[in-house]
């Protein structure tokens, strides 16, 4: 289409954007200082803020629906772990001790839901959808979407985890499946 204005560095990969729920900002994933850290830009491009500079590859930032926060992926530890920072990039806490990745937020921001790759196991789905309650509340299955599909050499499924990083449950528990990528509509 038309209109359409470069808010990053053409020399620099850049990509994983998210905006914040009042739409002022946008949290992305870049390579502009050579490795792969998560800023903060205003939505028209200008006050680009870096928030992590650890020497690991930061990516998939996504805001908390009051903006306070940012929760992320970071291969720093050697291997995909979910963080939660403040938006500034203060206050970078480790929320995941396993392989972990794709977090997001629910609408209230009382949880983060997240993928978790498992050991692979035999057995049918028991279930790929999304759960009818969490924290007693109830979910709209029409406002969530993952992504699913066979898996032969791991399963990964769906948690959640509250933002200081207690009470992790399972969303999902589906043997041979991959379910990733999710994402919690307001």
């Amino acid at each position: 289409g038309s209109g359409q204005t470069a808010l990053t560095s053409e020399a620099a990969q850049s990509g994983f954007p998210d905006w914040s729920a009042d739409g002022s900002k946008i949290a992305y994933a870049t390579s502009e200082t050579g490795g792969i850290e998560i800023y903060s830009m205003n939505a028209d491009g200008s006050g680009k803020q870096r928030l992590t500079g650890d020497g690991g590859p930061d990516f998939s930032p996504a805001w908390s629906p009051d903006g306070k926060q940012i929760v992320f992926t970071s291969l720093r530890d050697g291997e995909r772990r979910i963080y939660v920072m403040n938006a500034d990039g203060s206050g970078q806490e480790k929320l995941t001790g396993f392989y972990s990745d794709w977090a997001d937020w629910s609408p209230d921001g009382v949880r983060i839901v997240f993928m978790r790759r498992e050991e692979a196991t035999s057995g049918a789905a028991t279930n790929s959808a999304a759960p009818e309650f969490i924290a007693g509340q109830p979910v709209d299955a029409r406002r969530f979407f993952a992504h699913s599909e066979a898996a032969e050499e791991s399963d990964s499924n769906l948690y959640t985890i509250r933002p200081d990083g207690s009470d992790m449950r399972p969303f999902t528990e589906s043997p041979r499946k991959k379910e990733a990528r999710p994402n919690w509509g307001p």
